[in-house]
């Protein structure tokens, strides 16, 4: 009995020293396994959040459908009602200022200037676009940085909200192939004054290439108008008037190309969306006619007959999808149809952003150059 002690405690240690190394095992198992689904809640909230974002942003895109639709039924004076669409459509932002722009070496190229609208009052009524006092005698903000070696310049018309300072991209794209850049903003946008009208939209756009021409002394011919949402109804707008009034032009010349990035053909399109199922019946009821904002990007790029048209559309936009850039292009006239090219941008939503724009300057380069104007530099 007295030998088997030792044997019994022998064994009985060898069997804690088991149990402590299995008790030991199960407790970071279990550790492993918090932690783990910890994460896998952690993930699933963090997605559930920016889900939920993505989802209040798809309803307030509803609301203004739902509200512009309303809109055109309810008997609201004019003055109201423009001024709620303008609110709606355009949501302009007043902070503006050349020290927002983040990369010190664009910073340094900026040239930050204004101009009082109403030099070019008789320009604009020549073209059909009247000025009206007092709300249309405003300065506005532009910002332009020189080309390279005779390369064109840029005049680039922003979308719904924002203003110079947010054009970061744009610019650093356009400037690194060479382009000289011009952007402006609209009424009532940035540091310009005054007020967002779609008048106003028209008038400060043509009235910035007429800048351009007189100021910069860089003529029509060698200007690229160049939009991007709301921006490519103001541009094509600007060319069309350039085009049926060619004394505004120095060289009675039209605009070198249009350039238009997530476009739309209307209001009606770009508001009731193909994808909403629930909302498309919407469309059968919406009455654009009876708005004060027109917005018919199709109607005035249907006038166009001259200046050629490059069309680029993210293939990930959900606002204006593709299908309407291409429909756009079948309703072409059929002299502007052949010089007209619609490119589709890989992985790019409706807010195009920096590997977009290097992108879009490279095709912007073969463009030029199968249409007979071959770039000074190697922008490719």
């Amino acid at each position: 009995m007295a030998a088997a002690k030792p044997n019994g405690l022998h064994f009985g240690k060898k069997s804690q020293g088991k149990t402590a190394r299995t008790e030991s095992a199960g407790v970071m198992q279990t550790l492993q396994g918090w932690m783990a689904q910890g994460w896998h809640f952690f993930k699933k909230g963090v997605l559930g959040f920016f889900r939920g974002i993505e989802i209040g942003y798809d309803k307030v895109k509803m609301g203004i459908t739902i509200s512009l639709g309303l809109m055109t039924f309810l008997p609201l004076p004019q003055r109201l009602r423009q001024y709620i669409e303008s609110k709606f459509l355009f949501g302009p932002i007043k902070a503006s200022n050349v020290s927002l722009i983040k990369d010190s070496q664009l910073r340094k190229k900026i040239i930050d200037s204004t101009f009082d609208m109403t030099q070019f009052q008789q320009e604009l009524g020549s073209s059909g676009l009247k000025l009206k006092f007092p709300q249309d005698d405003v300065r506005l903000s532009v910002w332009h940085i020189k080309a390279k070696n005779g390369m064109p310049t840029v005049v680039f018309s922003h979308g719904r909200g924002g203003n110079n300072s947010h054009q970061e991209h744009v610019m650093k794209a356009l400037t690194q192939k060479g382009f000289g850049v011009v952007i402006y903003d609209y009424p009532g946008f940035g540091q310009s004054s005054g007020y967002s009208t779609e008048s106003g939209l028209l008038k400060s756009s043509l009235a910035t290439c007429l800048y351009v021409q007189k100021e910069l002394k860089i003529p029509i011919s060698q200007q690229i108008l160049m939009g991007t949402s709301l921006g490519s109804m103001v541009s094509t707008d600007t060319a069309n008037r350039l085009e049926k009034t060619p004394a505004l032009c120095q060289d009675g010349k039209p605009p070198m190309a249009l350039i238009l990035t997530s476009t739309f053909p209307s209001l009606k399109e770009a508001f009731v969306y193909k994808r909403d199922r629930f909302f498309k019946p919407l469309r059968y009821f919406f009455n654009e006619n009876k708005l004060t904002l027109q917005l018919n990007t199709l109607e005035a790029l249907r006038k166009i007959r001259q200046t050629p048209v490059l069309m680029l559309q993210g293939d990930k936009d959900k606002d204006t999808p593709v299908y309407m850039a291409r429909n756009m292009a079948r309703q072409l006239h059929p002299a502007i149809r052949a010089k007209c090219v619609l490119h589709t941008l890989k992985n790019s939503p409706h807010r195009l952003r920096d590997r977009a724009y290097s992108q879009i300057t490279t095709e912007m380069a073969q463009f030029l150059k199968d249409r007979g104007h071959p770039l000074p530099l190697d922008a490719r």
